[in-house]
């Protein structure tokens, strides 16, 4: 797929089905992430898998997801069945 298409394709999602995601998926995800360039090939980028329903709502609470909530958005941040910390 060309750049052009790759952004075209790109989307925000919200929305989260309640499925787990498997280990192999998220690790083949961070994977593909170490492959971003970084200034001076610094490679400077931590990621933390959080799964644990509680700490996913402390994260949503921290981002202020609250007031998104109330603007009628739907909880992303808690509701997504893993979170990703960079």
């Amino acid at each position: 797929m060309d750049f052009q298409k790759t952004v075209l394709k790109r989307r925000m999602v919200r929305h989260f089905a309640k499925d787990t995601v498997p280990d192999r998926v998220v690790n083949r995800i961070l994977e593909l992430a170490q492959h971003y360039p970084s200034a001076g090939f610094s490679q400077g980028v931590a990621y933390v898998v959080v799964k644990d329903p509680e700490v996913r709502k402390k994260i949503g609470h921290v981002q202020e997801e609250e007031e998104y909530v109330s603007m009628g958005f739907h909880p992303f941040i808690s509701e997504a069945p893993v979170v990703i910390v960079v």
